[in-house]
């Protein structure tokens, strides 16, 4: 299963590599989609036209995330043009819209409920606020204070579910749908919702997002997070500059690739659930004839 999973991985991004403008298209959406996040946080609300430039960011963002989901799942299909590509993203962004916003607004509500959740029942037994234990090192020289948190089973269960609701479930549920919807029609992803949300959680897609989650999550994590010591400040920032361009190319990549391997693997799946029906059709077909002779 792993071997097919990786055998697919590299078929999409083969892919999605094959063509420079395909992979510039997407740069600059999720270039657009960051410089949209920053001002939105960046700016201050004070005046009207901040106000009005604030709502302006918040419109914009989901718009330009959906946009890249749009695109990522049309780029797969075999021998498709730019052109093509574009129009079909143009095309399916309204349905993708529609599955999406919903799905967004749950997974704010969720991360928003668990965090009063957590803040709620994450706390000491007795109630009092969390003081980390302090641990006194005396030297010879000064004096020094190491703060040691102890570790909160509440805390570690609310971080696990985030974690599955926000990074795994919502995430892999989102993506099918909107293949779904884009390939198919709006109104056959909603009424066949159970089968895509079941088909969402099928072995070979969670080691696919598995996968996908290491490269576009774990990665861009540790290149940010890990300081390198240098000496030089010239070459710290150089590090720094590399950590985050390494950074941008793992989210965008491994995300576009793994939404890219599942519509690949759905579309499969499509196929051979076609096939198989109309190889049952021509069965019961051949069958009645053969009652009727």
């Amino acid at each position: 299963m792993i071997k097919n999973a990786l055998t697919v991985i590299g078929i999409t991004a083969r892919r999605f590599l094959r063509d420079w403008r395909v992979v510039v298209i997407f740069s600059v959406l999720y270039a657009a989609l960051l410089a949209v996040l920053y001002l939105f946080v960046s700016t201050k609300e004070a005046t009207t036209w901040q106000l009005m430039l604030t709502a302006l960011y918040a419109v914009a963002a989901p718009i330009l995330l959906l946009a890249i989901q749009s695109a990522s799942v049309n780029y797969t299909t075999p021998e498709v043009t730019t052109g093509t590509f574009m129009r079909r993203t143009v095309r399916d962004f309204w349905k993708v819209l529609v599955i999406g916003l919903p799905l967004l607004m749950l997974a704010i509500g969720g991360a928003y409920a668990l965090h009063r959740l957590q803040a709620r029942y994450g706390l000491p037994a007795n109630g009092r606020e969390h003081r980390a234990t302090e641990v006194f090192m005396h030297s010879s020289d000064d004096a020094g204070v190491v703060s040691v948190t102890p570790l909160r089973w509440m805390n570690v269960l609310f971080t696990s579910l985030r974690l599955l609701l926000l990074g795994i479930a919502l995430p892999l549920v989102a993506i099918h749908l909107c293949i779904v919807a884009a390939r198919e029609g709006l109104g056959k992803a909603i009424r066949n919702l159970f089968r895509i949300v079941a088909s969402a959680f099928a072995p070979q897609s969670l080691v696919i997002y598995g996968i996908g989650l290491f490269v576009f999550a774990l990665v861009p994590y540790f290149l940010i997070f890990t300081r390198t010591p240098v000496d030089s400040g010239w070459l710290e920032v150089v590090i720094l500059g590399m950590r985050l361009a390494l950074a941008f190319v793992f989210t965008l990549w491994g995300w576009v690739i793994t939404v890219g391997a599942l519509a690949t693997v759905s579309a499969e799946t499509t196929r051979d659930e076609a096939t198989r029906a109309a190889e049952a059709t021509e069965q019961r077909s051949t069958f009645s004839e053969s009652a009727a002779a």
